[in-house]
């Protein structure tokens, strides 16, 4: 196999450094950008919360208006705007969702019942109109429950820190505050500037120029809050009548677990990702030694596996980093996520190219690929690298957003494709190797090499189906405290794979599967064939080595002792 050096263009570099620039959000700082809406609903953020933790919800620039003309959105237009921030056990389905698709939950006919399992907060927003207040309800449904101790706040001086305003005209003031108040407002300074809520009560809804801006704080107080809280945007005209008006509005979101920025089930995964980081650096220098004893046993792709793990390595320990800042902060470090999106890419694309070389058997079994095997190649490589940029911007983007769902499903299939096309030289290979059995004599090595191509398809196979599927199910059930285990079962599931590939393909001379084939350089002699076994005699001091050869057309087995 050749390589060959392509020539890089210097504008081209800038361009992806721009774009990945451009990509980096404010993790767990959530700033959702809506233009021209007319989607129904939609989720603009997830998180778990423990005990104490604090979400805040900032709304600036929300005007609505009729799909057929520009006409401002007000109160005596049918329909209604506003929030819910609904709990659940898990992230897979609010349970609101799950028992009220078409219909609004602020809307003025045909309103969803709610029963006793929802547990959700309503910010309704009520533009000014010829009979109408402008204004901001905010209620807690049901009353009680597992959303009782729920403490709200109407947050105007947030708008102005943000510079969404210029000023207020009157200013909002805190109660006289009880030991526990208290206790919350050191953990959270920026509630001396709130104002609390009562249930049913109205936060302070601001107007400048035919827009709306207005900014609450929910403080979760008691263990029976804690739980998975999604934050939904509701359109509710176009329930009814899908385009019948649009919005434009910016959303921000904070959310935190006291000093932590992670959600409660993620507050372990720094830590999962240095310690995977460490295993497969761990694993890298052990490959490395096995490589540097057996020298005389080694081929090009053993480096490349190494190379491979060591990319691993560097990307687990960079997304662990991230990981680690966006706790401490809110947000990773831009140099920190550069260096994660380009160990992640180079790892991803070098992972498969390695995959496609150990199923076409390149090193192992012939020192060349078909054409059939290079255009797997050209096919698999550039679909890899969307598939990466897929993750990258999927990583990168608000879950609100247009483009989330439309590259969440280029990415599913993209890798989904890239899966099936690697297993497609392994079954060639197998099947050469079926067919060479039974043809050419050499029917005991061909079989031993089956065997292999067949346990690595039943590897590589498992390996897709936990990785992709096991692993997606899983994240989509487990409770909110425990969704780190996620990314140890993906993580975990990856070093076993790499494991039990390398140990498969282990250059050692007792290795069976490893004997290249030298058909094509042996040519010229016609007297040894390629089954020639070389076997080691250690019963003696001296190493004593048997050669035995089978001459074509001579079925007498000629042996030969050499003392080394």
């Amino acid at each position: 196999m050749k390589f060959c050096v392509v020539p890089i263009n210097t504008r081209l570099v800038y361009v992806i450094i721009h774009c990945f620039l451009c990509l980096l959000t404010d993790g767990r700082k959530h700033r959702l950008i809506l233009e021209n809406d007319d989607r129904h609903y939609i989720l603009a953020s997830s998180f778990g919360f423990q005990r104490g933790g604090l979400l805040t919800l900032t709304v600036s620039g929300f005007h609505a208006f009729s799909a057929n003309s520009p006409e401002q959105f007000n109160g005596t237009t049918k329909g209604r705007h506003g929030f819910t921030i609904d709990k659940s056990r898990n992230f897979e389905v609010a349970n609101y969702f799950e028992k009220n698709q078409e219909a609004c939950i602020f809307g003025e006919n045909d309103k969803p019942r709610l029963d006793n399992s929802t547990a959700m907060i309503l910010v309704e927003i009520i533009p000014d109109g010829p009979n109408e207040i402008a204004r901001v309800i905010v209620n807690k449904q049901p009353s009680g429950g597992s959303i009782d101790g729920v403490d709200i706040f109407s947050c105007s001086q947030t708008l102005v820190e943000l510079k969404l305003v210029d000023h207020l005209v009157d200013d909002e003031k805190g109660q006289s505050l009880s030991v526990s108040q208290q206790a919350r407002d050191a953990s959270y300074p920026e509630l001396h500037s709130c104002s609390a809520l009562e249930n049913g009560n109205k936060a302070k809804l601001i107007k400048r120029d035919f827009k709306y801006y207005f900014s609450i704080a929910i403080w979760l107080g008691n263990v029976e809050n804690e739980g998975a809280y999604s934050v939904f945007y509701h359109n509710c005209p176009n329930y009814e009548n899908r385009k019948a008006t649009r919005s434009s509005l910016t959303i921000d979101i904070v959310e935190r677990n006291g000093n932590d920025y992670l959600a409660v089930g993620e507050r372990f995964s720094p830590t999962v990702y240095f310690i995977m980081a460490f295993l497969f650096l761990a694993t890298a220098f052990v490959w490395g030694w096995i490589l540097h004893t057996a020298k005389r046993d080694v081929y090009k792709l053993h480096y490349v596996m190494l190379i491979l793990v060591f990319l691993k390595a560097a990307s687990l320990l960079c997304h662990g980093v991230n990981y680690h800042f966006i706790s401490a902060l809110g947000a990773p470090l831009e140099g920190w996520a550069i260096l994660f999106y380009i160990t992640h890419l180079l790892k991803g694309a070098l992972l498969f190219i390695t995959l496609v070389l150990i199923g076409t058997g390149w090193a192992f079994i012939k020192n060349f690929l078909t054409s059939k095997e290079k255009k797997i190649f050209i096919i698999v490589i550039p679909f890899q690298v969307l598939a990466n940029i897929a993750y990258i911007i999927l990583e990168e983007s608000e879950t609100g957003d247009y483009r989330y769902t439309m590259w969440g499903y280029i990415f599913m299939l993209v890798d989904f494709f890239c899966c099936g096309c690697i297993l497609i030289p392994i079954v060639w290979s197998i099947r050469h190797l079926s067919e060479a059995a039974s043809t050419d004599g050499k029917a005991a090595s061909n079989l031993q090499r089956m065997r292999l191509f067949r346990r690595f398809y039943m590897l590589v196979v498992c390996y897709i189906y936990f990785t992709r599927i096991v692993v997606m199910i899983f994240d989509m059930t487990v409770p909110f405290r425990y969704t780190y285990l996620n990314t140890v079962f993906r993580e975990g599931g990856t070093f076993i794979f790499f494991l039990l590939t390398g140990y498969t393909f282990r250059p050692t001379l007792e290795n069976p599967y490893l004997l290249l084939s030298q058909e094509d350089a042996d040519n010229d002699n016609d007297d040894v064939e390629m089954d020639d076994v070389v076997v080691y005699d250690r019963k003696h001091n001296s190493d004593q080595i048997t050669l035995r050869s089978s001459a074509k057309g001579d079925d007498a087995e000629s042996r030969a002792n050499l003392i080394v």
